[in-house]
């Protein structure tokens, strides 16, 4: 399993799309960087992310996914959106930021969300940031994946 997000250098002009400009994956103890705006989308990673074997786990993935079909031809399989099981558990806010302090009980910061990420070299707090992101998406689906075993037994 890998926890999975994506970020896209913000447009300030109606009517602008910019393509995606970093893939994160993350495992429990490790994330992934992947400069797409840099690299483009290498064919391991268009393997990867069509794989049904490998579940991969993000929050509002339709945003992602046609970003990204923007950019390739992608054929996404092993998503699993967590604001779809969130809302099996009556959870309303259904944020990454709101989720992770509801299910995790923890506050993770946005303050690098608008920030240029097509930028020739991403600043530390960038890094972080987005390796938080994916981390966070794979730390939240652990913990909802207890609970329901829990709530079943």
């Amino acid at each position: 399993m890998l926890g999975f997000d994506t970020e896209t250098r913000p447009t300030f002009t109606k009517g602008r799309i910019n393509h995606v400009a970093l893939l994160q994956l993350s495992t429990a103890t490790d994330a992934f960087l992947f400069r797409l705006c840099k690299l483009g989308i290498p064919k391991t990673i268009l393997s990867l992310l069509a794989d049904p074997n490998i579940l991969k786990v993000g929050a509002a993935l339709k945003n992602d996914m046609d970003l990204l079909k923007r950019s390739a031809k992608i054929k996404p399989g092993g998503f699993v959106d967590l604001q779809d099981i969130a809302q099996q558990f009556q959870i309303k806010n259904l944020g990454l930021c709101k989720m992770a302090g509801i299910v995790l009980g923890v506050r993770i910061s946005k303050s690098q969300q608008l920030s240029n990420w097509e930028n020739v070299i991403l600043t530390e707090a960038q890094q972080r940031y987005a390796a938080t992101d994916a981390w966070m998406c794979f730390q939240i689906y652990e913990k909802l994946s207890q609970l329901k075993k829990e709530v079943e037994s």
